[in-house]
C-alpha cells in the first residue's frame, strides 16, 4: 500500500554570529537539500537530515534533524561555516549512520556524523580537480547492504572502472571491484561518444550498484534507449526495460520494512 506524507516545515534558528561578524535580522531562510535516513535494522523510525541556510548572505549552514518518532523537528549541533554550500545541494547518502556527501572539485567527502552532531571530511581515492586535473571522474556515490561505494572512471580507460569501497572506520578506501565495459560497448557500441570531450565520451547513467548473497551487479541506464544489468563476477548482462524517448530514469533501492518512509 503506497503512503504519503507532508512533513512540517523545520524550525529555521536565527542567524548566527561567526567571528567579528554579527547577524542580522533580515534573512532568507534556505533549505539546501533533505536526506532519509533509515535502517530497519536498528529502528521502525526513521529520521530526515536537513541542511539550512538562514541567511543566503552568509556561508554558514546547520542542520536540522526530523524524527518519525517524536513527528517534530530538532537543531542537531552548531552551526558551521561552509565555504562551497553548493556541494550539498543534493540529497546526501546515508550510511554507518551518517549522511555523506562528495565534492569532487576538493576531492574531500564530507559526512554530518549522527552521534556527536558534527560534520566532519575524509580523503576520496581521487584528487582535486581544483587544479585543472580532470582525468578523473567519480560517475557513481551510493550505499548498498552496509557498504558505501564510489565509482571512478580514469581518463583512457574507459569501459574500465574501479570501485572502491569505504572502510567502516573511515581510515581509507579499498579497491572492491574493477570493472570492464568491454562487452556493453560491443553490443552497444553508440554508449562510446567522441573521445575529445572526457566529460561526455561514455554514455551510460550508472543507476545502482546492488550487492546480493550470490552476485553483485550493476544497474545502468543507456539514454534513450535500455536499461541494462551487468553482472560483476561473470560479466554477463541483460536488458531489463525499455526506455521511451523523453523518458528519464533514476536508480534508488528498495527496502522492504513495516515502516511507511
Amino acid at each position: 500500500m503506497k503512503h504519503r506524507r507532508t512533513l512540517p516545515p523545520p524550525p529555521f534558528r536565527e542567524a548566527p554570529a561567526i567571528g567579528k561578524e554579527r547577524s542580522r535580522n533580515i534573512c532568507v531562510p534556505q533549505v539546501l537539500s533533505v536526506t532519509i535516513a533509515f535502517d530497519p535494522a536498528k529502528s521502525s523510525y526513521y529520521e530526515v537530515v536537513g541542511v539550512c541556510r538562514v541567511d543566503i548572505r552568509k556561508d554558514v549552514l546547520h542542520i536540522e534533524i526530523y524524527s518519525s518518532k517524536t513527528d517534530s523537528w530538532r537543531d542537531a549541533g552548531d552551526p558551521f561555516p561552509f565555504p562551497s554550500p553548493v556541494r550539498l545541494w543534493q540529497s546526501g547518502v546515508y550510511w554507518n549512520g551518517s549522511v555523506h556527501w562528495f565534492d569532487q572539485w576538493t576531492g574531500t567527502l564530507h559526512y554530518f556524523d549522527s552521534d556527536c552532531e558534527s560534520m566532519k571530511t575524509v580523503a576520496m581515492p581521487v584528487q582535486s580537480n581544483s587544479g585543472g586535473d580532470y582525468s578523473k571522474h567519480i560517475v557513481y556515490f551510493g550505499e548498498c547492504r552496509g557498504h558505501m561505494h564510489l565509482m571512478l572512471m580514469v581518463k583512457g580507460d574507459i569501459p574500465r572502472f574501479d570501485i572502491w569501497e569505504m572502510r567502516m572506520d573511515y581510515s581509507g578506501w579499498n579497491v572492491k571491484y574493477c570493472v570492464d565495459l568491454s562487452p556493453l560497448t560491443t553490443v552497444y557500441p553508440g554508449i562510446l561518444l567522441e573521445r575529445a570531450q572526457f566529460s561526455g565520451r561514455f554514455a551510460l547513467d550508472l543507476l545502482l550498484i546492488e550487492e546480493g548473497e550470490d552476485s553483485s551487479r550493476l544497474i545502468s541506464w543507456i539514454p534513450e534507449d535500455k536499461v541494462i544489468s551487468f553482472d560483476l563476477d561473470d560479466k554477463n548482462f541483460n536488458e531489463m526495460y525499455d526506455v521511451n524517448p523523453g523518458v528519464c530514469v533514476q536508480g534508488s533501492q528498495y527496502i522492504e520494512a513495516l515502516s511507511h518512509v
